[in-house]
């Protein structure tokens, strides 16, 4: 019988002091996600502005050009895993939004700034 390891959702200490050097020269709140549908949604996200509402369309429309044509094209035509519970592109997004307010794992990596002292 295989015993799962304990996934990691946070950051290293030194993933930290990177973010924190990055957030210190541009004064934007950099991405801790690498390139794909959660970097693309935090970098929407702070192309519209913190703390500010925004509609849904008009995000999705963010994520869009941040994602870039060929990737987003490439991401929104990907086949779905299962024919009956898959999400089609706006599904999927709006998903992802969901996962990464949820905290205690996937949106971990955005509290950052409660680890360290600013």
């Amino acid at each position: 019988m295989s015993v799962k390891s304990k996934r990691s959702f946070g950051l290293s200490a030194e993933d930290v002091q990177e973010l924190a050097a990055e957030y210190s020269q541009t004064k934007r709140l950099p991405c801790p996600y690498r390139n794909g549908a959660y970097a693309h949604a935090i970098a929407a996200l702070v192309t519209l502005g913190a703390k500010k509402p925004h509609s849904l369309a008009k995000v999705h429309q963010a994520f869009k050009r941040a994602a870039g044509t060929d990737w987003y094209s490439a991401w929104a035509g990907s086949e779905r895993r299962n024919k009956e519970t898959g999400l089609d592109a706006d599904g999927r997004f709006l998903q992802n939004l969901r996962a990464l307010q949820r905290t205690a794992d996937y949106g971990l990596k955005l509290c950052w700034r409660s680890a360290r002292r600013f």
